[in-house]
């Protein structure tokens, strides 16, 4: 069983000279950052069930904070501040929810399960493709993109640690949207839940 989470955001208000910001967070510390992140700019938020083990979230939240230490004159200087919350059923890691996930579908106990989250920063003339009707990206991404990410996940190694397929097919069907991400471009992250097969 393989279920394929992305990353969808934009940024808001990001009226910031990149060469004019320091590396350091605002005056008042890292607590200014996780106030604006309290009361948001800008929310997008995706629930979905998956194997009828409960309700999984995911959150991005951009909130527009003001940055004056500014190791350069810049008036009124500000970052998007971007946080992202992914939540599962139960309390406990991913790997408790995917177990549980198996233990709620008998068949699933005799499969390994991977959990795949591509990760990217895309740019607004991006995002605003997006169709937040439903959860499917097509209208943001294309078609051969879809089938590009889907393809590459079904390729996931068995120690879910990687592909068995070169990545580049990313860059190659998805050049518009992944290959214009913001940031250094995308990554992928993985949990894993094994199953045990009892001695015969």
């Amino acid at each position: 069983m393989l279920f394929l989470l992305l990353t969808l955001t934009s940024l808001y208000s990001m009226a910031v000279a990149v060469e004019g910001i320091s590396a350091g967070l605002p005056s008042r510390g890292y607590a200014s950052l996780t106030a604006a992140d309290q009361l948001p700019n800008a929310t997008h938020s995706i629930d979905f069930q998956h194997a009828n083990s409960g309700l999984w979230n995911w959150t991005v939240r951009v909130s527009d904070v003001s940055m004056p230490n500014a190791s350069q004159l810049i008036p009124d200087a500000h970052v998007a501040y971007t946080t992202y919350s992914f939540s599962w059923p139960g309390q406990g890691t991913l790997q408790d929810a995917l177990n549980a996930e198996a233990e709620q579908e008998s068949i699933l106990t005799h499969y390994s399960s991977c959990a795949v989250l591509f990760d990217a920063l895309f740019p607004t003339n991006v995002t605003d493709k997006f169709d937040d009707s439903s959860s499917d990206c097509t209208s943001m991404l294309g078609a051969e993109c879809v089938k590009a990410l889907t393809t590459l996940v079904g390729s996931v190694n068995g120690d879910c640690k990687g592909f068995s397929i070169p990545t580049t097919l990313i860059q190659e069907q998805c050049a518009s949207s992944f290959g214009v991400a913001l940031g250094g471009g995308y990554g992928f992250n993985y949990a894993r839940r094994s199953h045990t097969r009892s001695a015969r």
